[in-house]
């Protein structure tokens, strides 16, 4: 199933290009239930009659990265803000966390995400 929702400046392309879609297993926030394939990235990500979605910051600072030749990781801190809009009214979301990516080398050479895990901030205590 290709990726099939739209979003501006192509992003929903480029999101889906990060992942192996076939087999990628995407961990959502708050014990959420995990998705599975592609099937499970376009129910999290792009549901059907979802607002138009703009990204418009997205900062991804890795504070590790490890692996071999085959599989390899990534773990760091996260902030990414977006602009809905949906009957002519545009709010504005944003997200500061942490995550951790799990990548596999694809036959063609090319590294894609084969797990994607990540989490809100927690206050300051």
């Amino acid at each position: 199933m290709p990726c099939t929702r739209k979003l501006g400046s192509g992003e929903m392309r480029v999101a889906c290009a990060l992942f192996s879609v076939m087999t990628c297993v995407l961990l959502p926030p708050h014990g959420d239930i995990p998705r599975i394939g592609q099937k499970g990235l376009n129910e999290y990500w792009f549901p059907p009659n979802a607002p138009s979605t703009q990204i418009t910051k997205l900062v991804v600072t890795p504070q590790s990265i490890g692996g071999d030749g085959q599989i390899a990781y990534a773990w760091g801190t996260d902030e990414v803000a977006w602009t809905t809009t949906q009957n002519g009214k545009t709010t504005s979301a944003s997200h500061t966390g942490v995550f951790l990516n799990v990548l596999r080398k694809q036959a063609d050479g090319e590294w894609k995400l084969s797990h994607h895990m990540w989490d809100d901030a927690i206050s300051k205590r």
